[in-house]
């Protein structure tokens, strides 16, 4: 079977990450390939989908970023023993697509809200959380008529100040991490929005949503603008974010099998291939890894290259399923729907 995910952290030679097609949190070992299932969510059915996206490592624990999960999950990497953290309840909120991404600033996390209306500052030590509610407050009435999300997966970590491309409208946020004061500023065509943001050290490079050009930006002023001129971006969300690495900004095709490549010299060469992505980022600063929607990953760690297909045995899918059964609720009375791998059969066998 193949697993996929949206989201991955780095922790020695493993890769780990939360399942998107089921409640599995996995380990991918770099040099050898090997995919391992580690643990699940306490409380949510094997099949509950796309519950994490980013994770975070704090000392011997992971903080599990809750894009579908009702709380904040940390995992102890020791005793392997979970503790949830209860979010606020807003008026007129649903929860889905909550938050897609997290960072770690002066011994704070800051979980970022994507449908849901805060930036969440945790204390780790204490557990306790600061809501911040200013930059969604602001924008409310039209993130109503948007229809979208507030923000996706990309943040940009400069001088204190953590920048996040607006879905919405053509505005970066600028939020300061240690004071949380805030500031908006519009950048580019008033009818642009962004998807993502990236940074190599000299310029920010914004990632368009809907439509639009990429816009390259110093902090202050519009640099340049590269107009997408073939269609790929005609009534389709397709790139998903901008990643910098090893003098080349990638804008992934995400939504569609469209990527865009800038290399960086002089001016910038742009190219375009296609191939589409379920994940691509700089997980941290000697690691790139991309996964497609067929399952085939890609790691760049400390300069070498490894590929691997991210195959799970049935075996060892089930076997874990049938050990854990009444955690992942498993029993008589609860409902499922079948699949490629969940069959009817297997499933009453586990029973």
């Amino acid at each position: 079977m193949i697993l996929l995910f949206e989201n991955c952290i780095r922790v020695g030679q493993q890769l780990l990450f939360v399942c998107t097609e089921y409640n599995i949190l996995c380990s991918l070992d770099i040099i050898s390939g090997e995919v391992a299932i580690v643990s699940s969510i306490p409380g949510a059915h094997i099949n509950r989908k796309r519950l994490s996206s980013k994770i975070i490592l704090w000392k011997d624990s992971l903080f599990l970023t809750p894009l579908q999960a009702s709380n904040i999950w940390k995992y102890n990497l020791t005793d392997n023993n979970w503790e949830a953290f209860e979010r606020k309840k807003f008026e007129n909120w649903t929860s889905r697509q909550d938050m897609a991404q997290a960072v770690v600033f002066n011994k704070k996390i800051s979980f970022i809200g994507c449908l849901y209306p805060a930036i969440i500052v945790m204390d780790p030590y204490l557990g306790t959380m600061n809501y911040i509610t200013g930059p969604f407050d602001e924008k409310k009435e039209l993130a109503s008529k948007a229809r979208d999300i507030w923000f996706r997966t990309d943040y940009v970590i400069k001088d204190g100040y953590m920048y996040l491309a607006s879905c919405i409208d053509n505005a970066v946020l600028c939020f300061d991490l240690n004071t949380y004061s805030y500031e908006y500023i519009h950048i580019g065509e008033e009818g642009n929005t962004f998807s993502g943001i990236g940074w190599d050290g000299e310029f920010f490079y914004l990632a368009p949503r809907k439509s639009g050009p990429i816009v390259i930006w110093d902090g202050k002023e519009v640099i340049e603008k590269i107009e997408l001129k073939n269609p790929m971006l005609e009534e389709t969300k397709s790139i998903g974010n901008a990643v910098c690495f090893n003098n080349k900004i990638v804008f992934p095709g995400v939504f569609s099998p469209n990527t865009i490549e800038l290399v960086k010299n002089d001016g910038f060469s742009v190219a375009y291939y296609e191939k589409q992505f379920l994940f691509y980022e700089k997980v941290d600063d000697e690691t790139l890894v991309s996964l497609d929607n067929s399952g085939s990953i890609e790691i760049i760690w400390q300069g070498a290259k490894y590929s691997y297909k991210m195959e799970l045995s049935e075996k060892q899918f089930w076997k874990y399923c049938g050990n854990n059964k009444e955690d992942l609720g498993i029993s008589i009375g609860s409902i499922t729907k079948e699949t490629n791998i969940d069959s009817l059969c297997k499933y009453i066998n586990i029973i």
